[in-house]
């Protein structure tokens, strides 16, 4: 397998967990899953999708567990609840990754 088929393999296998899935939501969602799905080691996940979007495996899901947390507060769900239903495991975890991406 070439570089741009097993790349293309990749980006297919990610968008089915995390758009189709909405694999994003489960609190067990980790790089170490996403590796074991694809069949790729997580450092060359984190190789690929670092250079491809400037991010690793694990920021990717926090991202999209964040944009996740902030619909459902546009919504107005209590702040409290949100975590549970973005796949956070705490608010804190919640909170932390918030300040990870405004440092």
């Amino acid at each position: 397998m070439n570089r741009i088929s097993v790349s293309k393999s990749l980006v297919d296998t990610f968008y089915q967990i995390m758009e189709v899935e909405k694999g994003y939501l489960n609190r067990e969602l980790t790089s170490k899953e996403i590796s074991r799905r694809t069949g790729v080691k997580i450092s060359l996940l984190n190789s690929y999708f670092k250079e491809a979007s400037g991010l690793k495996i694990s920021q990717l899901i926090a991202m999209y567990r964040l944009q996740h947390a902030s619909m459902l507060l546009r919504k107005g769900f209590p702040f409290k609840t949100i975590f549970k239903l973005s796949g956070f495991n705490s608010n804190y975890e919640l909170l932390q990754t918030l300040n990870d991406i405004v440092k």
